[in-house]
This record gives C-alpha cells, structure tokens and sequence, in this order.
C-alpha cells in the first residue's frame, strides 16, 4: 500500500492504477491516504462483468474475494474502468495465437506458450473453453493502448449481500434512479465493452518479441 500511495503522491495525475486481482490493496491505501483519488490517473480492474460470473453465475472471482474492497473503489471519486469477462472472454489464445508466439522462438515466448497450453487444458476441462482467455492482459492493455478495448459509461455497483449474488458488479448503461426511471442518474464509471482482437495480439505478440 504504501508504494501505491507514495507513487501517486509524487506523480499527481500521472499515474494508471491496474488491478489484476481482488482490490483489498488499492482499497486500503485509499482509506489510507483519500488524497489519492484526486491525484491518480484513472483506476482499470480486471474484473466483474455486466451478464455473467464465473466462481458464481453472477460473479466473477475477483469481486467475489473482496467485495467490499472493490465497492470502495467504485465508490471513490476517482475514473474507473471495469474490464471486465464480457470482454476478456474474447481474447482468446487460440491455437493460431499460440503458434505466432511459439514462433517468436524465444525463452519468455517458449515459457508463455507452455503456460498457455497449460490454461487450455485447464479451461477446457473445467469451464468449456476451446481456447483459454487472457483476462489481466485486457485490463494493462485498456492502460497502454485504449483505442484497442472500447468502452460504454455506466454505473457499477457492488452487491453485497445477496444470498446467490453477492459479488457481482451490478452495471447500469441506463442512468436509473432510485424509482428505476431511465436517464436520471450520470455515469460514474466507464465498462469494457468490446475489443480489438486483431490490434490486441498484435501489440501482445509484438510486446513479446522485444524480450530477449
């Protein structure tokens, strides 16, 4: 937390947070230092989604670990991006994905290429996958090239308490109120909505290319 705080308060504006998993640090070095959330650049997360979950059918396993971290989070005064599995599960390592990288004929391509062989196995026999999806690398991407992950103003809340949906990110694209009338309440947040899938593996492969 303190690295979080410290980065930010000698960078004012400059700097992109990006949470690959559960939110309990950026949460705590924001009860910490509040300051923070005027002086960060913009919050992206990986995590949650808008139609679906998958620890629970509603929702995802980030969220679903820490809740409430997340809901502070949103809850801040600060820009905030959810990428979430709407998105993620369209960037798929697909076998010709796998092969351009395999390609690259290099350690850290030989290394993530076996990893990913691995998360196909695993994905197809637990979840049904053909290809598997590389979720966190969405999220860095919305960070370093966002014209790749398209996104739609929203509202995201957190539920807290629902017996089957606690955990889940409840969006709304519509501005309800508190009486569900449409139009009535601004976007806070921003969602992940659709990606580039050509554009983003190319700067992934390409990104990998450069590694020795």
């Amino acid at each position: 937390m303190d690295v979080i705080i410290d980065t930010i308060l000698a960078n004012p504006g400059e700097i992109t947070l990006v949470a690959t998993g559960p939110q309990t640090n950026v949460a705590t070095a924001l009860r910490r230092e509040p300051r923070i959330a005027h002086l960060t650049r913009e919050v992206v997360f990986m995590g949650g989604g808008y139609t679906k979950g998958n620890i629970t059918p509603a929702a995802e396993f980030n969220m679903w670990s820490d809740p409430e971290a997340a809901a502070i989070v949103l809850g801040a005064p600060w820009r905030v991006t959810m990428v979430g599995l709407d998105v993620t599960h369209q960037a798929l390592a697909t076998d010709a994905v796998r092969e351009r990288i395999g390609a690259l004929d290099s350690a850290a391509a030989g290394f993530i290429t076996d990893l990913l062989d691995f998360f196909a196995g695993s994905y197809r026999e637990k979840q049904g996958f053909e290809s598997p999806p590389v979720h966190d690398v969405v999220a860095l991407v919305r960070a370093v090239a966002p014209a790749l992950v398209g996104v739609t103003p929203a509202t995201i809340r957190m539920e807290l308490h629902g017996e089957f949906t606690r955990g889940m990110t409840v969006t709304d694209f519509h501005g309800r109120d508190e009486h569900g009338v449409v139009g009535q309440v601004e976007a806070r947040h921003l969602a992940a909505t659709s990606l580039d899938v050509d554009g983003f593996w190319d700067l992934v492969i390409g990104a990998l290319a450069r590694l020795p």
